[in-house]
């Protein structure tokens, strides 16, 4: 697939009573409707959803959600879709097909759409497949909604929109009000429930963090306030620099109370309970040689002869005078905010407690490069000076607790170790999401990747 042409998506889209499916006439017979757009910089699934229905909208006058995402096929991505209100009127060449127990009409695109959404449905009742991915979660969701925001004094001046959804993780809503834009967010089941976190982060950051109108902690629903400002991803490096630096205070600030993150539920990726996880990922076979990522028995070779020097490094960050932290396991420029001078952080949903310098490495490793530059070296080195200015700007947070140079020391044998990480955090999901989808997929393929990434890392001198 090249990554500059648009991708086509086609769209299953069954009446609300499930008796028929919208088509679309093709010369003498019918095919799924579909849509095609043009690539946004990254080629993520639920990013499309918003551009999905808002052309299914025009083109066929209905109104719908995307349900789930079906099928990746390269150049072709297959999702069934919700309707959200009585159907009305069809243009000429659309109509409804009641549903029978095969696809006779459809062209071969449709019948392979076909034979995916008939699988879907044999496991809908899955409890790996995300409440939002169900029919009628949108409406309960918008109901709620509706009903928060009218307690809370706000008016609706426009519909609710989806805005993220299709995939395992969490689903964005968005509507406009009288104060500006709100937003919804309903996430997946891992601990912690990202409604603890921003509520105890509030408590003593309260301008840094999400502002919630209300929340339903036991469904881990949040509505927010709308975070006016500009995104950082664009901004200039002394906004990085204070960005990070305030990202390493929140940081210091969970120290002394970590086990009270603990309560909450943040999983433990600590050094020494790291090294515990490695050890069972790499006795796991099945995931780490499955699909067409997997790896060749050579690699398996390979690892377990690291095996030692891994654990020789993970026991030296072990003992570590540094503090377990918090980390926000999705901390990038992309999810950060700055309004009225100060800095929001956004999407907390993966905190864990760690070792400090994890979440920086994710951080740089998140920064758009320029095409040319080799990947595999700029995850790596510090080459660049945006980025090298910014490592003495997080360490210097840390001073107090270590002399610059073990702060150095430890900050390279984290990032030689971040595939590794990556790697331990992507087996975490895996009991929490559903595999055979197109995002679960890719989730367990970027195991083995991410491991292929470390062996290499390991041999790897950085020039600092």
């Amino acid at each position: 697939m090249d990554p500059d042409e648009p991708a086509a998506y086609c769209c299953i889209i069954p009446n609300m009573t499930q008796s028929a499916i919208l088509v679309h006439r093709a010369g003498g017979g019918y095919k799924f409707p579909s849509v095609r757009l043009p690539p946004l910089r990254l080629p993520f699934f639920p990013d499309y959803v918003p551009h999905i229905r808002q052309e299914l909208r025009r083109a066929t006058g209905q109104e719908m959600t995307v349900l789930r995402h079906l099928q990746d096929l390269g150049d072709v991505q297959i999702c069934v879709m919700e309707v959200q209100a009585a159907p009305g009127s069809l243009p000429d060449d659309y109509v409804w097909l009641e549903c029978g127990e095969e696809a006779t009409w459809a062209d071969e695109l449709s019948a392979l759409a076909w034979q995916a959404w008939s699988v879907a449905r044999t496991d809908e009742a899955s409890l790996l497949v995300a409440p939002w991915e169900r029919n009628g979660w949108f409406a309960d969701a918008a109901l709620w909604m509706q009903t928060r925001l009218h307690e809370a004094g706000y008016l609706l001046t426009g519909p609710i929109e989806q805005l993220k959804g299709a995939w395992g993780w969490s689903s964005l809503l968005t509507v406009e009000t009288d104060r500006g834009m709100v937003y919804f967010k309903a996430d997946y089941d891992r601990p912690p429930k990202e409604v603890a976190v921003v509520r105890k982060l509030a408590q003593r950051w309260p301008r840094n963090v999400p502002h919630l109108i209300a929340a339903d902690a036991e469904r881990n629903w949040m509505l927010m306030s709308g975070f006016a400002g500009v995104s950082l991803e664009p901004l200039d490096t002394n906004q990085y620099l204070s960005a990070v630096s305030l990202f390493a205070k929140i940081q210091r600030s969970s120290a002394p109370d970590i086990n009270e993150w603990r309560q909450l539920g943040c999983p433990d990726m600590t050094p020494g309970n790291l090294l515990r996880l490695t050890k069972q990922l790499l006795a796991n076979t099945a995931v780490l040689t499955g699909g067409e990522s997997g790896l060749r028995p050579e690699e398996l070779t390979e690892l377990a002869q690291k095996l030692p020097q891994i654990e020789q490094m993970l026991t030296r960050l072990a003992a570590s005078t540094l503090p377990n932290v918090i980390s926000n396991e999705d901390f990038k420029a992309g999810n950060v905010v700055l309004s009225g001078g100060e800095f929001l952080f956004y999407d907390w949903s993966s905190t864990v407690i760690t070792h400090l310098l994890f979440g920086i490495n994710y951080f740089l490793n998140r920064m758009v490069r320029s095409s040319g530059e080799d990947r595999f070296r700029w995850r790596n080195d510090l080459e660049d000076a945006r980025r090298q200015a910014l490592l003495p700007a997080f360490l210097s947070e840390w001073t107090e607790y270590a002399p610059w140079d073990q702060l150095a020391a430890e900050f390279w044998l984290c990032r030689r170790l971040s595939p590794l990480y990556e790697a331990v955090r992507c087996y975490g999901d895996l009991p929490f999401i559903d595999t055979a989808s197109p995002w679960g997929a890719g989730t367990l393929s970027n195991i083995p990747q991410a491991l292929r990434n470390l062996l290499a890392a390991l041999d790897y001198s950085p020039n600092f």
